[in-house]
């Protein structure tokens, strides 16, 4: 099936040209609403983890305090030294070593994933820029088909992510063809 990008490259007529780029923000739209959700799922996961490794914390800092019948305070003990402590119980241990590791190990992915997502909110950005200044431009016939598709063309191949016939907008809406 070929890409909007090729599609419009046969495209002779302003009118379906204007409607095809109608639909393209369209996809657009949704693909920005993609990206809102993959990082509203991504907050979400952050702060489950975060909230099983604080709970993790909490209950090893409260075994410390009933093992020493409240004479030590376990409140400032950093996590690796609530690991060491001989009060905390190994189950309670293998927990916090676990939330801590999945902790860890998701926000350093999840560092490059938002950098990720970051350039490709840009390049939506940029391609929902281009159309919305192409549609004017073709309605009044300031631009031609011919030069509506050579910038489509250009922008596809210098300007955005991907192979030069995708565009942002394909990368978002594949990849969430591919999760399904």
């Amino acid at each position: 099936m070929p890409t909007f990008v090729e599609a419009v490259q046969t495209v002779e007529d302003a009118a379906e040209l204007r409607r095809r780029l109608a639909e393209r923000i369209d996809a657009i739209g949704e693909a920005l609403d993609l990206l809102e959700s993959w990082t509203e799922e991504s907050r979400e996961t952050q702060t489950e983890l975060a909230s099983k490794y604080d709970t993790a914390k909490q209950l090893a800092r409260d075994e410390i305090q009933a093992a020493s019948d409240g004479d030590e305070d376990a409140e400032d003990l950093a996590a690796v030294d609530l690991l060491d402590h001989p009060a905390v119980d190994d189950g309670t241990k293998e927990r916090l070593q676990e939330y801590s590791t999945k902790l860890s190990v998701y926000l350093n992915r999840e560092e490059s994933y938002g950098a990720a997502r970051s350039a490709l909110l840009g390049a939506l950005d940029d391609e929902l820029d281009l159309y919305a200044r192409l549609l004017p431009e073709l309605e009044t016939g300031r631009t031609s088909v011919a030069s509506g598709r050579e910038q489509i063309a250009r922008f596809a191949r210098d300007d955005t992510l991907g192979p030069p016939n995708r565009t942002a907008a394909d990368v978002v809406l594949e990849a969430d063809v591919d999760e399904t």
